[in-house]
């Protein structure tokens, strides 16, 4: 902690993602604000894991509505950051107005993250990619860090997806699935994420403030008239130029 505090002391804040709940500390003041994590055993096996899944979960699964021509491709290398950066901005320019991260970022992260630590697990529809998640394999844990979809499919590839990394990481030996996080407040999100037989737990993810006072993560939610305005816009345009410039004004 006291190293991570010196480190921090020079940026404007730091994100924690722990590998267990952390004790009270005074230095992580803005743990009770924090979003729930959900977290999945997968030592149970495909199995077990697959007969804790909601009802409707399965059913989807199985139905040949969904999963007829539906392609899962791997992407250790970052072949497929172009695509998956598209559905992305295109997720977070129609729901927020705003995007996080633009295509670099996601580019660095494999320049680091190399050997299959990183990999992109994106889900192709007819020769068209319809949705995507960018995952963390690392210390016997998978981590779900961001996801994508194109928002007028019909088809639903998130459950696909979600799947398809609980198998390979139970395949490969891999002890826990990390589903990521969710605002204690936004029902949707909480329920689809307990549908895979998960429950809602302490925080694995914090914040630790440095310049900043405290962080302000969504505080781009507040405008609705961006999403309107910026959902229209080319990705190239919104990451290199407006969503910059909407974090700047923030």
């Amino acid at each position: 902690m006291d190293a991570l505090v010196a480190k921090t002391a020079t940026m404007q804040y730091t994100e924690i993602l722990a590998p267990s709940a952390l004790p009270s500390d005074k230095r992580l003041p803005y743990k009770e604000q924090l979003d729930y994590t959900y977290r999945l055993s997968l030592e149970d096996g495909p199995e077990r894991i697959y007969g804790k899944f909601r009802r409707n979960y399965k059913r989807i699964l199985r139905d040949p509505k969904y999963s007829t021509d539906l392609e899962i491709v791997v992407d250790s290398e970052g072949d497929l950051l172009g695509e998956f950066h598209r559905l992305y901005a295109q997720l977070y320019a129609r729901k927020h107005g705003f995007i996080p991260h633009v295509e670099k970022l996601f580019r660095n992260i494999f320049s680091h993250y190399q050997n299959g630590t990183a990999r992109i697990y994106m889900a192709r529809q007819a020769g068209k990619f319809i949705g995507g998640i960018f995952t963390f394999w690392k210390y016997g844990e998978i981590y779900c860090g961001w996801s994508a979809q194109d928002l007028d499919t019909e088809h639903l590839p998130m459950h696909f997806l979600i799947w398809k990394i609980m198998q390979d990481g139970a395949a490969q030996g891999y002890r826990w699935f990390n589903h990521g996080e969710a605002e204690r407040d936004n029902e949707n999100l909480n329920l689809f994420k307990q549908g895979w037989g998960m429950e809602a737990s302490d925080p694995y993810r914090y914040f630790m403030p440095g310049l900043m006072p405290s962080p302000v993560v969504r505080l781009y939610d507040r405008f609705s008239w961006t999403k309107f305005v910026v959902s229209r816009l080319p990705a190239r345009v919104t990451s290199s130029f407006i969503s910059p410039l909407i974090r700047y004004f923030l």
